[in-house]
Formats: C-alpha cells, structure tokens, sequence
C-alpha cells in the first residue's frame, strides 16, 4: 500500500434502478453504448485511469484535477446532446464529484477520505451536474473556461468539517474571452448589453426553480415562493416576455439543457440558482445564462440576513434588467420592485401560504388561508397578504365549503388589499375575482382591466381575467386572452384548458370545447361539470352522465341552486345554456328554485 495525491471522480447514474426494473436490457445496452462513445474515450483523452465501475456508476482517478474537471464537462455536455434525441423514460443522465486529495493505493485499487469526499460532492451534484471540493476548485484556478458557483459549506456524511463546495455552472468559453480562461472576479462584468434584441421582439426569459440547499426539506417553500416572486417581478416590465412559473415548475429538480429550454419553451435567457439559509442568515446563488450560446451574462453570490431578502430580490431584478439592456420608465421600475411587509415573518407566513394552497382539497385551502390570517396579523398592512386571503376565502365559497359570510369576508379583505397597496396589480385582480363570484359584473370588470393595466404580461392573470369575459359575454375577447396566457404557458396547467374549454362550449363549438378538455392531465372534480355539459351538448348522453355521476360520487350534495352560487353569467342566454345542459346530464334540483334570478 502506498499513498499519493491524486484527482478522484467520481460518477453514478441518475434513477438507476427505474431504468434496469423498465428494461435491464435496454438500459444495460446504453450503458455499454455510452462507455464506448462519451466515457472511455473522453477519460483516456484526458489521461485518467478506470479504477473501477459499478453497475450503476464509476470510480476514476487523474494525476491532474483540471484533466477530472474538464473530462467531466465534456461528458455531460456530450450526454446533454444526445438526450435532447430521446424520450424523457429512456435519457440517462449522470452525477458527478470531483475531489483532490490525499489517497491509498491497494493494488488497482484507491480508498481513503480523498475517495470518500468525491462520493460526497457526487451525491451534492444534480442530474446531468458536476459538484467539486473548494481544494479542487482552488486548484483549477482560471484554467478552463467554465463558470463556478460557490454551493457555501456543506456537512457532508462521515467527514468530521464542513466542506467547501462549488457546481460547475457552464461554459464561458467565447464570451469576450477569444475562449481564454475567465477569471471568477469578472463574471458579474461580462457583456452588460448582451441581451438587446434588434427588431424590438422582446427577450424571453424564463427563472427556473432556485434549488434549496438548505438541508431541510421544510424550506422548500422559501424557494419556491423565492422563484414565484421574481418571476413575478419580471412579469411587470412590457419589454420582457417572461414565461410562467407553472411552465418553469415543471422542470423542478432536474438538470436542464440550455438547448432543451430553447427548444421547449422559446425563450433566450434563463435564471437558476440555489437558496441556503440557515438560521437568519441567507445565501443566494444566481446565474444568468443565454440559452443561444450557453455562456453566463453574469453570476452573483448574495449574504444577507433573511430579513433583507427585499432588497436582495429588488437588487436581482434591477441586475437583470440592466443585463438585458431592456428599456423601462422609472414609474415601471417603480412598480417591479417589492412592497416589504415591516415584518419579514409575515412575508415568511406568506410564503408558507402560498405553498400550501391547493383548491382540491378543504385541508389544504384551510392550511393556506391559515397562513394568510397569521401574515397580516403580524403585520396589518401587508397588502399582498390581504388579497391571498380573499382569493383563498372566494375559492373556499366556490367549493360549497363555505357560505356567503365567508364571501362577504373575501370582499372586505380584497377591498383592503386595494386600499394598502393599489400599485399592486395583485390587489385589483384579487378584487375582480371576488366581484366576479358575486355577481358584481360591473365592478369585476373595472377590477380586471385595473390589473390588466398595471400588468399584462402575468399568464395566470390573462386566465382568471379571460374567464372573467367569457362569464360577462365577451366570449372570444376570453377566448383571446387564454390563448396568449398558454403562449407565454408552454407546460400550463390544467385549469388553463378548462377556461378555454368553457369559452368554446359558450360559443357553441362543443368539438373544440371536448378538444381543449382532453389536454387536461388529470380530471380534477371541478372539471367534470363542464365535461358532462360538453358531451350532453354532443348527443353523447351515456358520457354526459357519468361524467355528472363521477362529479356527485365526489361531491355530495351539489345541486343546480348550488351550481347558481357558484358560477355567474352576465347574460340569461349563456346561463340557460349552461344549466340546460348540466339538467339534462342529471344534476338534481334543489326545492328552491334559484334560476330564476337569472
């Protein structure tokens, strides 16, 4: 046995087990296929040596750790390329660790802590990414042309300290370099007009998901509600065509391509990082990438206290704005950036809120409006909180779970967010939904176009706002705005299709109306009312009642009065069109008859 320094790598291979349970065969068969294209070859043009190979991974080790770093990029960019041909079921997909350290040679073989580390920074690393030790990113120094993002430090299993660690973020090769190596210091200072865009299309961007690097699961919703809120910010500049946080979800916990998000969702840009906090202290990760070239425009790390996440977040999007050389006034500028509640706690009640919310379940809409009451009962003029409180109160009243104190409770708390913050176009559009659901078309309206004016570029809000239309009669003005709400929504959920499917069951196209409600994913119970309506509308009765019977059998006691209070139509016509048909699939009367007062 002897000892010496060495570079280790260290790879395994992404949901392994899924892969060899669906098909050993076929998954052995790439695996072969991958050693013989990408991996042997790129290990032996760097000059590595197989230690060893697992079945689901491998053991590598280089006399020089830029030979392990540059090796590694080179293989999950190649395995980028050829994943981008195959279906999501069959991509295989790597992590890998590097370290540089201190080994013993037994035979062939190597072990010790410098092994054992890599297999950490492995486990750190995410699908398709490549993690390292701070002792390998130091000695990389400026050798390659790649982008390095400081992860802080990590505690990681059976090592007795806090590791440095850094993820390799992306090639910077060609970016005012003539592909010489980048120094770290200058990331912030590269190509501050990069993102002008000739012919006045407007750059689109897209903020992925921030990774929590928290160590806890429970502050999944700080970065989700992170993600949302500067996806949000973005939303408010005219000169920016910012795709939506549902679309941007879907790629949560995954590694994404530059290409693929080209490809999928059309946009030039995208922001990604990471959120680590720990006790009041918070540290932020952002990258700015262009999807065209894969270089980073920028990279910033931010140390704040969390109760500075305001600024921070304003000092993101101004960064951002700036880097894309996009054209605002300070009125629009004014209004992108956040109205800080004067605690942080009711920001992070909030926050808890949102992630919580779900319209499917009473628990979870109760957990949600729970959360809401706590935000502004630590701080009374925290307007966004007073807005989701009555959005969450109006849907509560919607689902027959509540009655109509509950609405007249969500009018009040919309009308106080208004008076707080009237800026906000969250404010005017949490008003318009409660006057939608009360029937007061006039004012929904006035609300609707206030929220549209602050802020038209918000996909969720050209839904609820096309919805809005559609119920006052202005059909395919509706039909129009949800349209673009799934342009700027390329993975849009399912409510988005159930609004489109209304506007063409309104205008009588009860084809196209079937059509949009088949792209649902799921059929969640709200949606089966409109489902039975459509079929009864195509002469297909046998569907049209059980589509009705499926929507009873989970919730009891509906009936057509109930049906009144929920949905609203300004015009008689469009709601004899409705409860006709929901009748004749077989939804029972109430004794009271409350159709009348349409």
């Amino acid at each position: 046995m002897q000892r010496r320094l060495a570079a280790i790598l260290v790879a395994d291979v992404v949901g392994y087990s899924r892969l060899m349970s669906e098909s050993e065969a076929a998954t052995l068969a790439a695996l072969k296929a991958l050693r013989a294209e990408i991996i042997d070859p790129g290990i032996s043009a760097h000059n590595g040596r197989i230690v060893k190979l697992m079945g689901d991974g491998a053991l590598v080790e280089f006399a020089s750790v830029v030979d392990a770093v540059a090796c590694a990029a080179e293989i999950q960019d190649a395995m980028a390329a050829r994943n981008s041909g195959l279906p999501e079921h069959r991509r295989i997909a790597f992590r890998i660790g590097i370290n540089i350290g201190d080994v013993i040679a037994d035979g062939e073989d190597i072990y010790g802590e410098g092994v054992n580390l890599a297999a950490r920074m492995e486990r750190l690393a995410e699908p398709g990414g490549i993690c390292l030790s701070g002792e390998a990113r130091r000695q990389v120094g400026n050798n390659l042309a790649l982008a390095f993002d400081s992860l802080g430090e990590q505690t990681v299993k059976n090592i007795d300290r806090p590791v440095e660690v850094f993820r390799v973020g992306g090639s910077l090769e060609g970016a005012e370099t003539g592909g010489k190596p980048l120094p770290m210091e200058r990331l912030t200072e590269i190509d501050p007009g990069a993102g002008e865009v000739s012919g006045g299309a407007p750059p689109a961007i897209i903020v992925l998901p921030f990774h929590n690097l928290s160590g806890s699961a429970d502050q999944e919703y700080f970065c989700d509600g992170l993600t949302q809120d500067i996806t949000t910010d973005l939303s408010k500049f005219a000169n920016l065509f910012v795709i939506a946080a549902h679309s941007a979800f879907t790629y949560k916990g995954q590694y994404v391509s530059p290409a693929r998000l080209r490809e999928e969702v059309g946009v030039r840009y995208f922001l990604e990082g990471s959120v680590q906090r720990g006790g009041e202290r918070l540290r932020i990760n952002a990258q700015l990438i262009d999807a065209e070239s894969g270089h980073h425009i920028w990279a910033k790390r931010f140390d704040r206290e969390a109760t500075e996440v305001f600024e921070l977040q304003d000092e993101l999007i101004r960064t951002i704005v700036s880097a894309l050389a996009v054209k605002v006034g300070e009125m629009e500028l004014r209004r992108a950036l956040q109205r800080a509640p004067r605690d942080f706690s009711a920001y992070d009640a909030f926050l808890r809120g949102s992630y919580a919310y779900s319209n499917e379940t009473l628990d979870d809409l109760e957990e949600a409006e729970g959360w809401y009451r706590k935000a502004i009962e630590i701080d009374a003029g925290f307007a966004r909180g007073w807005g989701e409180l009555s959005y969450a109160l109006v849907q509560k009243f919607v689902a027959g779970w509540a009655g109509q104190e509950t609405l007249e409770e969500a009018g009040v708390a919309a009308r106080r967010a208004v008076q707080l913050d009237d800026s906000d176009y969250f404010s005017h559009w949490n008003l318009g939904f409660y006057y939608l659901h009360s029937g007061q078309f006039a004012k929904c309206e006035l609300a609707f176009r206030e929220a549209y004016a602050l802020n038209d570029n918000d996909a969720d809000l050209l839904v609820e706002m096309g919805e809005a239309l559609i119920c006052m009669g202005e059909i395919e003005k509706g039909r129009e705005q949800v349209r673009r709400a799934l342009r700027m929504n390329p993975h849009a959920p399912d409510w988005y299709y159930w609004t489109l499917a209304l506007g063409e069951y309104c205008a009588g196209d009860y084809a196209k109306a079937r059509d949009e409600m088949d792209r649902m994913m799921e059929t969640p119970r709200w949606s089966l009312l409109l489902r039975a309506a459509i079929y009864h509308r195509l002469g297909a009765q046998d569907e049209a009642e059980t589509a009705m019977r499926s929507f009873l059998d989970k919730v009891g006691g509906w009936s057509m009065e109930r049906e009144a209070v929920a949905i609203r139509f300004k015009r008689p016509e469009h709601a004899r069109h409705w409860f006709e048909a929901l009748e004749g699939s077989g939804l029972p009367k109430s004794e009271r008859e409350n159709l009348e007062a349409y």
